[in-house]
């Protein structure tokens, strides 16, 4: 189901600080042009539910925030922010103990625009979490093409999880850039 409303900060709140904001609203990508290219980057947090081997993930519009200061580093996130979602779709290719190689692809809301992605080797890796049954880990990838507006697409990506391993799902934050012809 779609998150709803502000998640509290994980720290408590403070008077004069820095901001960082990142936002990761699909519709609102960040763009850049370069020597005839232009540069598209993305950070979104996916809802996964995997299914076997497959994947399936979707992104809500969001905002997020880092807030930096004296004392520390914090983190917010601000939901329903208006826009389109982002859909995941990935398989495995190959598990090797707590490495593993996936291939997939993202579609950027109703135009149909999105890219294509493989990791590099078994670049993935799971590690124990604190709790019993907990994980957490990342993965890396190559962004091997694209369709609709993203067609030709080639850049990278870094995906970072965490399972609670009671939840049948798990939050994958994706960040990556690419580059299409201008």
């Amino acid at each position: 189901s779609q998150p709803r409303g502000s998640t509290p900060s994980h720290r408590p709140a403070m008077a004069a600080t820095s901001r960082v904001f990142v936002v990761a609203v699909v519709a609102a990508l960040l763009h850049g042009a370069v020597a005839g290219k232009t540069k598209i980057e993305f950070r979104l947090t996916f809802d996964s539910i995997p299914d076997k081997s497959i994947n399936h993930a979707t992104a809500y519009p969001q905002v997020q925030t880092t807030t930096i200061d004296a004392s520390g580093v914090g983190y917010d996130v601000t939901n329903d922010v208006g826009g389109e979602q982002a859909k995941w779709t990935s398989f495995l290719v190959k598990q090797q103990g707590n490495h593993w190689s996936e291939a997939g692809n993202i579609t950027f809301g109703s135009s149909g625009a999105g890219i294509n992605f493989e990791s590099f080797g078994l670049s993935g890796q799971v590690k124990n979490g604190p709790a019993t049954g907990a994980s957490y880990g990342a993965i890396t990838y190559n962004i091997s093409g694209g369709y609709g507006a993203y067609k030709g697409a080639d850049g990278v990506m870094v995906d970072m999880f965490e399972s609670d391993g009671v939840s049948p799902s798990f939050p994958i934050s994706a960040w990556g850039f690419f580059w299409i012809d201008a």
